[in-house]
């Protein structure tokens, strides 16, 4: 016990995100603010909802001459040490969130669809925050009129397979492991 704070009952809590227990306490004794298994699932959600998909080559979705007129975002800080920053350049924004998309455990995998994607500045992408452009049900009915046989976008067909066998949402977030 940590003679920082002896006297700091010790409380269960449930994650929110996993469902899984955990207490109050870090191994040095001091208050723990948050889950330690939301993090991970957090971590790993995010990661799979990344964009895997070139913008080059679905001219028809998106507007290729901000990206020429711009060029990519890159930060002041970005591990790319042998590129050029460019805080004024276009990212990629997720119409539906990902932070909603984790709050209402949508599958990752439906927010990396291509048109779930748009060109924005990063300035307009950070200012929006966590708010969506569309409804999970707009962007399931976008995913299946989205015409793959002229794109072939990679994860189409598994993710319609997802929305068609009604696995939209995630009942057990440890599965996500699995994909990390």
């Amino acid at each position: 016990m940590s003679d920082i704070y002896p006297y700091t009952p010790i409380i269960w809590k449930q994650c929110g995100i996993t469902g899984k227990y955990y207490h109050n306490r870090t191994a040095d004794g001091s208050q723990r603010k948050s889950s330690p298994y939301g993090k991970d699932i957090k971590k790993i959600y995010y990661h799979l909802t990344r964009f895997r998909f070139d913008v080059k080559d679905m001219p028809e979705i998106f507007d290729i001459s901000l990206l020429e007129n711009n060029g990519w975002y890159m930060s002041r800080d970005s591990k790319k040490l042998n590129r050029k920053k460019n805080i004024d350049g276009i990212s990629r924004d997720h119409l539906f969130s990902v932070s909603n998309g984790l709050q209402q455990k949508i599958h990752p995998l439906i927010l990396s669809h291509p048109v779930n994607c748009k060109l924005v500045k990063q300035r307009q992408n950070v200012s929006k925050n966590s708010k969506c452009d569309i409804t999970i049900e707009e962007l399931i009915r976008e995913i299946l009129y989205f015409d793959n046989s002229k794109h072939q976008f990679k994860n189409h067909q598994l993710i319609t397979n997802l929305i068609y066998s009604d696995q939209i949402f995630i009942e057990d977030f440890e599965s996500l492991r699995k994909f990390a």
